[in-house]
C-alpha cells in the first residue's frame, strides 16, 4: 500500500525541502489563547517557555483532505518535522492506535505523541523533558536545561526500549508530583507517553493498514516519488 508524504517534510540532498517550502503554517511560536480546556491552556504556555522559537504551534489542527480523522491536540512545527501531540485518557486503546498510525500514513505528521491527562496535570516536567530528550532540536537549549533541572530522578533514567509506549514507574503516586491547576485526576503511580515515529513503520504500519481498509471512504494515498 503506498504512503503519502508530508508535504514539504522530507530534505533532499542538499538539506533543502522540495520545492524550496517551509511546512511551518505559523511564522514563529507562541503562546495564543484561548484554548479547549484549561490543560490546554497550560500545556501551550509551557510549551512556549521550552520549545526553539523558530517552530510553530497550532492547536487542535484539522488535517488536510482528512474529515474523518480526529484532531490532534496540538501540531508543532519545524523546517523538517511536523510533531502531532495528542491528550488522552489511554495509550493502549486500538482505536487510538489507529488514528495515530493515520496520522504518520497519511502523510499529517512525522511524529505522534500521546500523552496521559493524568500524567501532563501532575507530572508535566518529566513527560516534556522524555519529549526533549527524544527531540532535542525541537527544545531550545536553555528549555533543555530547565526541564533536566525540574525532572525527577526517575525521568532522568528512563527504560532504554524500543518499545514505542515508555513508562515510568514511581515508587508511590505522590512521588515528584508538579501539580498543574485543580487537577481533576488523582495521580498516578506510572508516567505513560506512547511514540510513533515515520522512520520506524514496522510499528505504525500494521495500524494504519487496518485503520485504512476500514475507512473505505478515504481517497486512495498519493504516490511518493522513488
Amino acid at each position: 500500500m503506498p504512503l503519502r508524504t508530508a508535504p514539504n517534510l522530507l530534505s533532499d540532498s542538499s538539506g533543502k525541502h522540495p520545492g524550496g517550502g517551509s511546512p511551518l503554517s505559523e511564522p514563529s511560536l507562541f503562546y495564543d489563547p484561548p484554548y479547549a480546556t484549561p490543560l490546554h491552556d497550560a500545556l501551550a504556555w509551557h510549551l512556549v517557555k521550552y520549545l526553539a522559537p523558530a517552530l510553530g504551534l497550532r492547536s487542535h489542527p484539522r488535517p488536510e483532505s482528512s474529515n474523518a480523522l480526529p484532531t490532534a491536540d496540538f501540531l508543532v512545527e519545524s523546517e523538517r518535522r511536523r510533531v502531532a501531540l495528542i491528550l488522552t485518557d489511554s495509550t493502549s486503546n486500538d482505536t487510538e492506535w489507529h488514528r495515530d498510525a493515520l496520522w504518520i500514513g497519511e502523510g499529517h505528521a512525522d511524529a505522534v505523541l500521546r500523552f496521559r491527562i493524568a500524567d501532563l496535570e501532575h507530572r508535566l516536567p518529566d513527560a516534556l523533558y522524555l519529549w526533549a530528550r527524544w527531540m532535542p532540536t525541537l527544545f531550545s537549549e536553555r528549555g533543555r536545561t530547565n526541564l533536566s533541572t525540574l525532572a525527577s530522578p526517575v525521568a532522568r533514567q528512563p527504560p532504554r526500549s524500543p518499545n514505542p509506549t515508555v513508562t515510568l514507574r514511581y515508587a508511590d503516586s505522590g512521588a515528584h508530583l508538579c501539580t498543574l491547576l485543580d487537577a481533576a485526576s488523582l495521580p498516578p503511580d506510572t508516567l505513560v507517553v506512547r511514540r510513533l515515529l515515520r522512520q520506524r513503520p514496522d510499528v505504525w504500519r500494521p495500524a494504519f493498514e487496518r485503520a485504512w481498509s476500514a475507512s473505505s471512504h478515504r481517497p486512495a494515498p498519493r504516490r511518493t516519488a522513488a
